[in-house]
C-alpha cells in the first residue's frame, strides 16, 4: 500500500482525493476566459447579507413561502 499520500479516498487521485482536470478541459477553460465567456454556474455568490439583521432575513423567507 503506498504511503504519503493523503487520507481516505486519495489512493489514486493525489492528496486532494478528487481527479485533476483534464489538459483538454484546462485549455478550453482557459480559451473560453479569454474570450470572456465565463461558466458561471459554479461561480460563488458574493459574501455578505442584503439584510440588517437576521429577524429580516427570517421575515423576508416568511414573505416567500406563504402563497
Amino acid at each position: 500500500m503506498q504511503q504519503g499520500r493523503g487520507g481516505i479516498g486519495s489512493r489514486k487521485h493525489g492528496i486532494s482525493g478528487h481527479a485533476s482536470q483534464s489538459p483538454r478541459f484546462r485549455l478550453a477553460n482557459k480559451l473560453a476566459a479569454e474570450r470572456g465567456e465565463y461558466d458561471t454556474r459554479n461561480a460563488r455568490r458574493p459574501l455578505g447579507s442584503t439584510f440588517e439583521n437576521v429577524r429580516a432575513a427570517f421575515a423576508a423567507a416568511r414573505k416567500l413561502r406563504r402563497p
